[in-house]
């Protein structure tokens, strides 16, 4: 599969569909009229029709009449009542990416007509502004080329890695929850800076950049985390200050502990 020759289709047109929605149509793999997406949300349909120029679908059937390319965008807890009803509306042609957090390949093959393809993904909310990481998986059916449209898809947004099914409740923990530990850091080091007098809005802009300088210097170099670290860190100088305090504070191991618990999450939601 390739190209605009597919028609994709959205089932849920919340925030992580109106995300992929719009770094697709700002790719040359879909235009608006290449695009239609069903919400039993009157108001997020709108959005789409007025917002991004899609056609807004009256009902599920004919998302899946029109579209070879349905991308499941839902919540988790409503799969079972969104696709049994229309179980008889799948079949071969179709390519179903799954982006419902915690739910199986096959749990969704199971709901599913046989011989359905299915590829997973988990993807973040910083496709919005094209730096999202996503990891995808394959389904029983799906194919070589399947997996490689999919990756196509969500890469226009950011990066994306194909892994092992077991490994996404990781991948979860790690790149789905990691912008919650970002956006954590740069409150705390905004705070620290305010205490220490610097302006609000400063700090912020300050400390938003350097996060953001930080991740496209490993990006773009291809370089250790850890020897850009020593690089910044002089002997005795004001970074090797502060990072003795975290490393006493006991940061590294709560990081490390807080990716164990969303990814024992991740696998609790999931059963």
């Amino acid at each position: 599969m390739s190209g605009q020759s597919h028609t994709i289709g959205f089932l849920g047109a919340g925030n992580m569909a109106e995300a992929l929605c719009r770094s697709l149509l700002a790719s040359d793999l879909a235009s608006p009229e290449s695009i239609i997406a069903y919400d039993p949300s009157g108001e997020r349909l709108e959005l789409f029709r007025e917002g991004l120029g899609v056609h807004a679908a009256a009902t599920p059937e004919e998302v899946l009449r029109v579209a070879q390319v349905v991308i499941l965008a839902f919540k988790p807890q409503d799969a079972v009542g969104a696709l049994e009803p229309l179980r008889e509306h799948f079949g071969p042609r179709h390519l179903i990416v799954s982006i419902l957090a915690g739910t199986s390949t096959g749990y969704l093959e199971g709901l599913l007509p046989e011989g359905v393809r299915v590829v997973r993904v988990m993807p973040n909310l910083l496709i919005t502004v094209g730096a999202g990481a996503a990891a995808l998986a394959a389904g029983h059916s799906a194919t070589e080329e399947d997996v490689a449209y999919v990756r196509q898809l969500f890469e226009v947004g950011g990066r994306a890695q194909v892994v092992e099914e077991e490994l996404l409740d990781v991948v979860t923990a790690l790149s789905g929850s990691g912008p919650a530990y970002f956006f954590y850091v740069i409150e705390a080091l905004v705070e620290g800076a305010v205490a220490e007098g610097l302006p609000a809005e400063v700090a912020r802009e300050l400390a938003e950049a350097t996060c953001l300088g930080a991740g496209r210097l490993l990006l773009e170099t291809g370089g250790d985390p850890a020897e850009w670290r020593r690089r910044v860190t002089s002997k005795g100088g004001t970074s090797e200050a502060a990072l003795r305090v975290l490393k006493e504070a006991g940061l590294r191991e709560a990081f490390i502990r807080a990716v164990a618990a969303a990814a024992q999450r991740s696998r609790e939601l999931g059963r």
